[in-house]
């Protein structure tokens, strides 16, 4: 029987070659249970790829009531109730949680700036308090201008308001509100102002 880094050729009793690769721990152990002539199978190897370490998003939490993926595979925001206190604590939590959202769902990590976009006009909240939200805060990883991603600590708090959405005992305070529609330029009411400035 000889062995290499990696491989390792076993002949039986019964004459029969058996080749086989893999890690050391893999190999001395395959060779003392086939070379023993035990019934035991060897350990299985791992998918190539595989190293072991942490997962591409670990501590997933759960986003049925907060994001789904369309038939398009693009990204649609689903939450009714952000759980927050106000419109500014409303587009934090809006970021954080689409950026979580786009990460465990669609495997993104770095994330277009002009899909949080997106997603922010679709709460109306693109404006310029969201922007300087984005600027100031250092727990959001920055790429130029096209990019822009989760730091580990910002996913701890983006699975923190991910949660509070879930918990049915939570309710927030500031309430979406739909972009008003507008008028074209030169259409007039004529409805006759009363003498305190409003239509009588």
């Amino acid at each position: 029987m000889t062995t290499s880094q990696g491989e390792a050729e076993i002949t039986r009793p019964d004459g029969l070659k058996i080749i086989l690769r893999g890690d050391k721990t893999f190999l001395a152990e395959a060779v003392a249970l086939i070379g023993a002539g035990g019934d035991r199978q060897p350990p299985p190897m791992k998918p190539a790829g595989q190293s072991g370490g942490i997962p591409a998003v670990s501590g997933a939490v759960d986003l049925i009531s907060v994001a789904e993926v369309d038939d398009e595979q693009k990204l649609q925001l689903t939450v009714t109730d952000l759980k927050a206190a106000n419109q500014a604590d409303a587009a934090e939590r809006l970021i954080y949680v689409a950026l979580l959202a786009r990460r465990q769902l669609l495997n993104e990590k770095k994330v277009p700036r002009k899909e949080l976009l997106r997603h922010l006009r679709g709460y109306n909240l693109a404006d310029g308090n969201s922007r300087a939200l984005i600027a100031r805060d250092k727990a959001l990883v920055k790429e130029g201008s096209k990019f822009i991603w989760l730091s580990a600590p910002a996913v701890t708090t983006a699975q923190r308001y991910v949660n509070e959405i879930n918990d049915p005992k939570i309710v927030g305070t500031w309430t979406r509100t739909r972009r008003a529609s507008r008028k074209k330029s030169g259409s007039r009411s004529n409805v006759t102002p009363s003498p305190d400035g409003e239509g009588g």
